[in-house]
């Protein structure tokens, strides 16, 4: 299997990509961008206008301070249009940079154009060290030569081996003068601090690293240890060696599983550590983690402003402290009347537990297109999730609210036009399939329109319906989904469909312990004027 995926998922990904290019039929593509006003390419490419008397002085390093005969004129980049005809004393000063100073001839309907490089002061520092393997640092750089320039100013320096006592020293390096330091690092004792644990709730069911408590310490010199794992008998149920101690970062983790590789039932769980320096020395650490089941983790798509699937909510409820930031982008691309016309629908969100009660995201869309408009929007979601029935297979229902601001554009192609949204998701689960049914409303100012002289009633309020559906099989590391959205037009025009409907066929999985999901979709929008396609990548993140 782990040699089949990654070749599944490229071929995949590649296909998706394919599909992206240009995949239509009929005019529901163009009739889309006719109500964008289209780029022309200028005959030339308009630069900042500058003035036709005066200077314009830019400085590497930037933000420096200029002086003209002694009176300070500002920061640069900096262009002055009031000096007469004459000549000046230019000034340029920077901290930790020798000032630059010049004459320069103001001229009548002339720029004069200054661009400087300011030099750096710098001074020299040497060290040696013993053991001559240790880590040298002057601030927040290393030393990496046996004599190294660096620029003037007052450090740290910081001598680290491992298995010895740190050196820490406060230098001051001068202008080209070289300071010389040879430091000899003391044996330290062996200790052990900053153990922690990540994740002491978890589920051992989840995907990649999300399914597994991290404890991580530090140790002062080489050493070995283990840890045994007690059940709130205190009897030991697992135990493991540690590999040796051969730097200062310990981690390790723990997947849930007793001494026969058999997952343990939930409850509350000690993480016993005995680790011990080569000199003999001991040291114990011990912390609770808790199995819970109840945590599941899935992955959600973001990009219809609230998580599910690409255009169908579902009713998953995030864990309390784990978030989900994705992030998708599709694309089209096809030939209008001879015009590469593109458009790129992208979305970044960002998906969170409030309250130990609510499923909720933020999102912001925008959809970079070669029509001069660049659409975006931004909203926010919650769903609580009031009933779930135990057992493999289970319902689930949901109320959920979305709002969100749209400029620029009258089209829905994420079926999350600017308004209020109310609706009530439901999800049947068995195993690793499942449904999802979700009736919503929606209230706007503003009409959905993909016909730039479509001629309807203009009113203060607009009410209209979505009816949202989906499927999908989720294996937890490997999943795929298919969705669709139709939406009917405003109540007060009768109740009829509003064409183009939306679908979207979509994959993800996570990269093999890490929280890291990686994303593939082909989604489009089917009108009775025909249909384009569009096919795109994306990515998520677990904390």
């Amino acid at each position: 299997m782990k040699h089949l995926l990654p070749v599944f998922m490229a071929a995949v990904l590649s296909a998706f990509v394919l599909l992206s290019c240009a995949t239509s039929s009929g005019s529901l593509f163009s009739s889309m961008m006719e109500g964008d006003e289209k780029k022309t390419a200028p005959e030339e490419q308009k630069a900042k206008e500058k003035p036709e008397t005066g200077v314009v002085i830019e400085t590497d390093p930037a933000e420096a301070e200029v002086y003209i005969n002694k009176e300070f004129q500002g920061e640069t980049p900096l262009t002055l249009k009031d000096l007469k005809p004459g000549s000046y004393t230019v000034e340029i000063r920077s901290g930790g940079y020798r000032t630059d100073s010049r004459i320069i001839e103001i001229r009548k309907d002339v720029l004069l154009e200054i661009d400087v490089a300011l030099q750096l002061i710098t001074g020299f520092i040497s060290v040696s060290t013993v053991p001559a393997e240790a880590l040298v640092t002057l601030g927040a750089a290393g030393i990496t030569e046996a004599v190294q320039e660096v620029p003037a100013g007052t450090y740290t320096l910081d001598v680290r081996s491992f298995g010895y006592a740190p050196y820490t020293e406060t230098v001051t390096v001068e202008e080209n003068m070289t300071i010389s330091r040879t430091v000899t690092l003391a044996p330290a004792e062996f200790a052990v601090s900053d153990f922690n644990v990540f994740r002491s709730r978890f589920n051992p069911a989840n995907p990649g690293s999300l399914g597994k408590a991290r404890l991580s310490f530090t140790v002062t010199v080489p050493g070995k240890g283990s840890v045994i794992v007690y059940n709130s008998q205190e009897n030991p149920v697992a135990g493991f060696d540690l590999p040796p101690f051969t730097d200062w970062d310990q981690m390790i983790e723990w997947d849930g599983k007793n001494a026969e590789g058999k997952y343990l039932p939930d409850g509350t769980y000690s993480l016993a550590l005995n680790a011990s320096g080569d000199g003999g020395s001991e040291a114990l650490r011990e912390t609770a983690v808790i199995i819970d089941t109840s945590q599941a983790v899935s992955y959600r798509s973001l990009f219809h402003g609230s998580s599910g699937l690409l255009y169908a909510p579902t009713t998953d409820m995030l864990p309390p402290d784990i978030m989900q930031i994705s992030f998708l982008v599709l694309g089209h691309l096809e030939q209008v009347e001879g015009v590469l016309e593109a458009r790129f629908p992208a979305v970044l969100g960002l998906r969170f537990s409030a309250f130990n009660l609510l499923d909720c995201t933020v999102s912001l869309s925008v959809v970079p297109q070669t029509a001069d408009s660049v659409p975006y929007s931004a909203g926010g979601s919650a769903r609580l999730r009031f009933l779930k029935t135990p057992g493999a297979v289970s319902w689930n229902m949901a109320a959920a609210l979305r709002g969100t601001f749209q400029r620029g554009e009258t089209l829905d192609s994420f079926t999350n036009y600017g308004a209020v949204y109310a609706g009530f998701p439901m999800q049947f689960e068995a195993g690793v399939f499942g449904l999802s049914l979700t009736p919503e409303i929606a209230f706007s100012t503003k009409r959905v329109s993909y016909i730039s002289d479509e001629v309807f009633p203009e009113q203060d309020f607009y009410v209209w319906s979505y009816l949202r559906a989906g499927m999908f099989l989720d294996f937890g590391f490997l999943g795929s989904g298919l969705s669709y959205a139709l939406r009917t037009k405003p109540f007060s025009e009768g109740f009829a469909l509003q064409f183009p409907m939306a679908a979207a066929l979509e994959f993800w999985f996570f990269i093999p312990k890490t929280q890291v999901v990686m994303e593939a979709a082909v989604a489009g929008e089917f009108g009775d004027t025909g249909f384009y396609l569009m096919g795109g990548l994306g990515f998520g993140f677990f904390n």
